[in-house]
């Protein structure tokens, strides 16, 4: 590949960096030769063996750049020199100079770049910063990409479209008779506001990341552009219309204006209809918007639009007309109310010299009907937006208002039962009428067909849910339960996870839709039904994976393994001794009696299989050994991680990454590693244990250590996550 990035942990202090790259263009007597495929590195083949040249003898004195601030349109030239210490090897040694650069935001934090082979880059001793290689790349006619490489797709990671597409041309010239080397390079528009750290090094050695003389540092300043303009709701999604006296929150993304103040104008679009289509007029009516400033802070900025009542656009409505073709409605003075084709309009334009301006942005329709929008499951959180208030008056002259915090409503798709959470219903020109809320099954599970689902709110089972509308939204919190008696709603519980489940395909969703209804101005219910194929999935904690609250055994009614004496076999009760231990040690694991039959094995808790060995022979001897295993990672009722690990088995039914739930049959147990029998078949004579004590082995531990051991002070008592307990001498409770 062209772009080959090298990982520190390939780069070995005195190794050679051999890159898959075009040679450099040499110059010599100001004339231009074709590259020379072996300019960067000698591969002489001998004997089958591969010779990279030698490190250069000279070392590179100074790096310099011929522009102040990086203009995405124009080269920028960076000239390298070597001190010439060594006349001799010098011609050879400018064709080991290459060129890297790493990046710093505009708060001088350096942009983490991945380690790994092909992911990183070049990466000195003394820092993390990776640096991107520059080669040779595109021509002048080459283009700059047309889209954020910064937003990352599916699929994409942030080295790799650095490493791609923040520079679009680039050529690499050795100047033997001047004794430089230059590189000519185009960088991406957006980069824009970040500092392009252009470090040179020679083919071999490491970069020093120190920022000195090998480094020359500049800022990428773009050409102002407004790149998207388009409105927003208190949920974060893109609107084209809205009603009255609710917010709507203006989306703007910017390159080369950081640090500008943007003034916004709104306007209404008069349309008339003509024979062939509707045509804006050239007599738009502006909008009164005083507080129309947006300080471009970064890439992205949301303001603030109030966008307030009728009174505020009666001249817009004045002009539409009974020609215009538009259903109204009327208001009290029996006036028809038209709908409003606003959009904004960047007034300072020129000032800023913006390019590509458009004449228009951020189309929003203003309508008139009232009407819900959307009803959705969701949670609040709080945004910081630039306030749509007034200018702040001090000594100095006036600034702009602080950013304001204002609720965002993030859509949930699913949740659990017990869960507290809220029904947001989108709304417009509803303000302070009451919205009432119902929810219901696609296909019945928790209630009957067409009933609605009984849910908690303020410690009463409720089946409509009712909330006022406040600047545009309707709010209600529940909970997801719908009675106080049951614990955690066992019954509901049971039903989306029966105690038949073996597998974790076998738990089931409730689907849950919302019903809205409002009394309209004619005093008829307007009822709204959330999309049906756009559900939320109700389910029960129990499986979640991320806390495990029902935990199992490994099998009916276990016991403990009194093998010797009692508590012998469970974690840290006793001491035993033998003659490896004199003074004693403490049994790791708990030891739960299976007898001379196997039985099938249950996992104690959901999670994830990490590992699996089943290597062991069924009943042949293994000093020291536990046999064939299974560690299954998961988290405790409290949240926290913990691995569990089976031994001794015969079979094994999972296999890695496999996800399981609690009770699910897991494997076999057996009497494999030093849990043999002598007298069974492959059995070692005066070797194992007698088959009546045959048992699985459990161990737990919060991290895990290798493929067949718990790590020592992380250990927990396996007990501790078994359905079943037992008292002090070890007998079930």
């Amino acid at each position: 590949m062209a772009e080959d990035l090298i990982p520190h942990s390939e780069v070995q202090e005195g190794a050679a960096i051999v890159p898959n790259t075009t040679s450099p263009v040499v110059v010599e007597n100001n004339h231009v030769s074709a590259p020379n495929a072996n300019a960067n590195y000698v591969t002489p083949v001998t004997n089958g063996t591969t010779e990279i040249e030698a490190k250069a003898k000279n070392k590179i004195a100074s790096i310099a750049v011929d522009k102040s601030t990086i203009n995405p349109y124009d080269i920028v030239t960076y000239t390298v020199k070597l001190d010439k210490k060594f006349p001799d090897t010098l011609e050879s040694d400018l064709t080991k100079v290459k060129f890297s650069f790493w990046l710093q935001d505009k708060n001088k934090k350096t942009v983490s770049l991945e380690v790994g082979s092909g992911k990183a880059a070049i990466t000195s001793h003394k820092t993390n910063k990776g640096a991107i290689q520059i080669v040779k790349k595109g021509n002048l006619q080459s283009e700059d990409k047309t889209s954020d490489f910064f937003v990352l797709k599916e699929n994409q990671n942030l080295t790799s479209n650095i490493k791609s597409s923040s520079y679009y041309y680039a050529l690499i010239l050795v100047d033997k008779e001047n004794n430089q080397v230059t590189l000519q390079v185009k960088f991406s528009k957006w980069l824009d506001t970040f500092k392009v750290r252009t470090e040179a090094y020679l083919n071999g050695d490491k970069i020093k990341a120190d920022g000195l003389n090998t480094t020359a540092s500049r800022t990428v300043k773009a050409q102002p552009e407004i790149i998207e303009a388009y409105w927003l709701n208190a949920a974060g999604r893109k609107i084209i219309y809205a009603g009255y006296n609710q917010d709507a929150y203006l989306y703007l993304k910017t390159l080369g204006l950081q640090g500008q103040t943007i003034e916004i104008q709104v306007f209404d679009a008069d349309t008339y209809p003509n024979s062939n289509q509707h045509v804006s007029t050239e007599t738009d009516d502006k909008i009164d918007w005083k507080n129309n400033k947006i300080k471009i802070e970064s890439r992205e900025v949301i303001k603030q639009f109030k966008v307030g009542n009728i009174k505020r656009y009666e001249t817009a409505q004045a002009d539409e007309g009974a020609e215009d073709n538009i259903i109204g409605l009327y208001n009290f003075d029996n006036k028809k109310i038209n709908d409003l084709e606003l959009y904004i309009h960047i007034a300072n334009s020129k000032t800023l010299k913006i390019e590509n301006i458009k004449p228009k942005y951020g189309k929003l329709k203003l309508i008139a009907d009232e009407k819900i929008i959307r009803a959705f499951f969701a949670k609040t959180e709080t945004e910081r937006v630039q306030a749509d208030a007034p200018e702040i008056k001090t000594k100095k002259g006036t600034k702009l208002p602080p950013k304001d915090k204002v609720p965002y409503y993030e859509k949930l798709d699913n949740g659990i039962i017990g869960q507290k959470i809220q029904l947001v219903a989108e709304c417009a020109n509803l303000e302070g009428k009451e919205v009432v809320f119902k929810l219901y099954e696609k296909e019945p599970l928790l209630v009957d067909k067409d009933i609605e689902l009984p849910v908690f709110q303020k410690n009463n089972i409720i089946t409509e849910v009712k909330a006022t509308v406040t600047n545009g939204f309707a709010i209600a919190e529940i909970e997801l339960k719908h009675c106080k008696e049951e614990v955690n709603n066992e019954d509901w519980t049971r039903l989306l996870f029966p105690n038949t489940v073996k597998n974790i395909k076998e738990i089931k969703n409730s689907n849950l839709y919302i019903e809205t209804n409002f009394v309209n101005e004619m005093g008829s219910v307007s009822k709204k039904q959330s999309l049906r194929n756009d559900l939320f999935k109700l389910t029960t904690k129990t499986c979640g994976c991320q806390k495990c609250i029902d935990y199992q055994d490994v099998w009916k009614s276990p016991t403990i393994n009194t093998q010797s004496y009692e508590n012998k076999n469970r974690f840290e009760k006793v001491l035993r001794y033998n003659s490896s231990h004199p003074n004693g040690y403490y049994h790791k694991g708990t030891d739960i009696l299976t007898g001379s039959t196997y039985k099938e094995l249950h996992s104690l808790l959901c999670g994830v299989v990490v590992y699996t060995k089943d290597s062991f022979i069924t009943n042949k001897y293994a000093s020291g050994s536990l046999g064939n295993i299974i560690t299954v990672k998961s988290f405790d009722k409290d949240g926290n991680k913990i691995f569990i690990m089976y031994c001794h088995l015969d079979k094994i039914y999972v296999k890695e990454n496999d996800t399981i739930i609690h009770g699910q049959k897991i494997g076999l147990s057996g009497s494999t590693g030093n849990a043999s029998d002598q007298d069974e078949p492959n059995g070692t004579k005066n070797k194992g244990i007698d088959k009546e004590f045959w048992h699985v082995h459990i161990e737990a531990a919060t991290t895990y250590g290798n493929a067949a051991t718990m790590s020592g002070q992380a250990r927990k008592d396996p007990e501790l996550f078994m359905k079943s307990k037992f008292d002090k001498d070890g007998k079930s409770i």
